[in-house]
């Protein structure tokens, strides 16, 4: 009996400690830019495509359960730092998600193929390729133009479903660890346009 309190009184300390905390203090991500190149689409269009790498720190002393699908459902371009920082955008992209069920196909007994649990102090890798169009007017005060510096930051979902299934996931998964469901921006990435840019056709290349 006594085991069986001592269980109870763990999972009620989890529960309460999931809820206590807000996304930013169980996930910390750090977004890299690993990759720039960019692509010849048509005689008048020429794309920049970003690959940013974000690692996924469970900085919190409970794991986390983390969504293997991810994609980003918005873009936003800053002129400097502290712009981005305050949230002045130059100009913001939306992105259209890929088509994904509004609810889980698996057992609410725990997560396994689609989640992975992401232990304390623990990191994971996701990878987006974001892409952007260049502008090819000639126009000083465009932002995404040949010379220029900008700064990034994606909006990343973490495979949304309903707000009352969400929360039948984590009262269920709770002996796993948090469900991580959230919706976050990232931290402002640099990235330099090219002067004179390598072009290449990238027509077979994939992208979200």
């Amino acid at each position: 009996m006594r085991h069986v309190s001592r269980s109870l009184c763990a999972l009620l300390s989890m529960a309460l400690y999931a809820l206590s905390q807000a996304p930013e203090e169980t996930m910390q991500v750090r977004p890299t830019l690993t990759e720039a190149k960019y692509c010849r689409e048509s005689t008048s269009l020429t794309t920049l495509v970003l690959i940013v790498s974000l690692e996924y720190v469970n900085s919190s002393s409970a794991p986390v359960i983390l969504s293997k699908i991810t994609y980003h459902s918005g873009v936003f371009l800053s002129r400097t730092y502290d712009d981005a920082a305050a949230r002045r955008y130059k100009q913001t992209v939306a992105v259209k998600g890929p088509s994904l069920p509004s609810h889980l196909a698996e057992p609410l007994e725990g997560p396994t193929k689609q989640f992975e649990v992401v232990p304390p102090g623990r990191s994971v890798f996701r990878e987006h390729r974001v892409v952007l169009a260049l502008d090819q007017s000639g126009n000083r005060r465009a932002l995404l133009r040949p010379g220029n510096d900008v700064y990034v930051q994606i909006d990343i979902e973490h495979w949304p479903v309903s707000q009352s299934e969400t929360a039948k996931l984590r009262s269920k998964w709770q002996e796993h660890g948090v469900l991580f469901a959230h919706r976050i921006r990232t931290s402002p990435v640099r990235v330099h346009v090219e002067r004179v840019p390598r072009i290449t056709n990238c027509s077979r290349d994939w992208r979200m």
